[in-house]
């Protein structure tokens, strides 16, 4: 372990700070994949769930609210004189109020055997086979509500027995146009919808080209009698990925009905973009600070490449050289301290100099006299012999704490 942190140390200082980096990077790769995708992938599925769950519930309350007006249309139509007299044996069609019929997008009268005396709303007249199942079902229970086919399309119906004073009956029937309510809540919660009823798709806003739901769409969903929850799956259709909710709906006490909501996968992030882009986050977060580091890193080994070139030069002796401090980080606080240690060995190698000079000068005088007498004593001169001593004691002690 010793040996490897010292060659790493032994690197230049550009890959001591890149290979940290790169190392970093990688593990914010592993951890993003292994710890962070999951966490991610349940919190897109949770808001899938939601948006899903959203959508249902907006179109359970629609349907809901329909439903309600439209019973109350028909509550106050069946108590009306003018619904008695149209079911009566006169040809006069009395008239409704208009408030009334914006209620609703189809209002018709007819007989106990089935003619049509009185129709109003832009949904055209209705075939009595068309809603004869209801028909049995209202003279048995007072009233009822389902699903049936027009010529307009399909129609969320209400149909209540109507009682004449002469003692003719009928029945009126109260509907809405199920392409219009859907398309609305389309178009608010942006996702499509599906209805089936007694064993058949009834009415889809997914858009053909020939005016028939798509295969997948089509087939009838079967759900468990029990369940209380809906069931949700994934479902491909045309090229194009759903998450699917089918929930059971309840007309007139009956869940015969089943609701389905389509909601695009695309309105939510899907899992692989949310990882394509997860992955290219972390690679360009990565690099950048590969990048960042490596040049910074190169930054500073330039500057003290510098900074080593002229200590190399001071301890050759060119005691002039200084760092160029150009920045106040540690690299500049270390160039201050170069240039102040360069400053103070000049003025210490100026001091030295200066004392070889002086000692040089006062050293030179008595060593010169040392010679002369001892080149007298060579030669023999008795007469100045004494005289040489003395002086060359004297010199001698004079040159001896000179030195000192």
């Amino acid at each position: 372990m010793r040996d490897v942190t010292r060659r790493f140390l032994d690197l230049p200082l550009r890959f001591q700070i890149a290979i940290p980096f790169s190392i970093l990077m990688v593990a914010m790769v592993v951890l993003a994949f292994g710890f962070g995708l999951p966490f991610a992938q349940r919190s897109v599925q949770e808001e899938a769930d939601l948006k899903l769950d959203n959508a249902r519930f907006h179109l359970l309350l629609v349907m809901e609210h329909e439903t309600d007006k439209l019973h109350d249309v028909a509550a106050l139509l069946v108590a009306s004189p003018e619904i008695a007299q149209a079911v009566g044996e006169s040809d006069v069609t009395p008239p409704i109020p208009l408030s009334t019929i914006a209620s609703a997008d189809i209002i018709q009268v007819s007989d106990q055997r089935g003619a049509i005396r009185l129709d109003v709303g832009g949904a055209g007249s209705l075939d009595i086979a068309s809603w004869g199942p209801l028909r049995q079902t209202a003279s048995s229970q007072g009233e009822a509500t389902g699903f049936v086919s027009s010529a307009a399309g399909p129609l969320l119906l209400v149909v209540k027995p109507i009682q004449a004073e002469s003692g003719l009956g009928g029945y009126l029937v109260v509907g809405a146009r199920l392409d219009r309510l859907l398309g609305e809540v389309r178009e608010t919660m942006g996702a499509e919808f599906s209805l089936y009823s007694g064993g058949r798709l009834v009415v889809s806003t997914f858009d053909t080209e020939n005016g028939e739901a798509p295969a997948e769409v089509a087939a009838v969903p079967a759900l468990p009698a029990d369940s209380s929850q809906p069931v949700e799956k994934g479902l491909v259709v045309d090229g194009q990925a759903y998450s699917v909710a089918y929930d059971s709906l309840a007309l007139g006490g009956e869940r015969g009905t089943i609701l389905g909501v389509f909601l695009p996968k695309s309105q939510g992030w899907s899992l692989d973009t949310l990882a394509a882009v997860a992955v290219v986050v972390l690679l360009v977060t990565g690099l950048t600070f590969l990048v960042l580091g490596f040049l910074i890193a190169r930054s500073v080994a330039a500057r003290l490449e510098r900074m080593v070139g002229v200590i190399e030069k001071i301890g050759a002796g060119d005691l002039s050289q200084r760092v160029v401090v150009d920045s106040a980080d540690e690299v500049g606080r270390l160039g201050q301290v170069v240039n102040s240690m360069a400053s103070e060995l000049q003025e210490v190698e100026r001091g030295k100099a200066e004392f070889f000079a002086m000692a040089s000068h006062e050293l030179r005088t008595p060593l010169a006299l040392m010679k002369n007498s001892a080149e007298l004593l060579q030669e023999g001169v008795a007469k100045c012999s004494r005289r040489i001593l003395k002086i060359h004691n004297r010199e001698t002690l004079r040159g001896l704490a000179t030195q000192i």
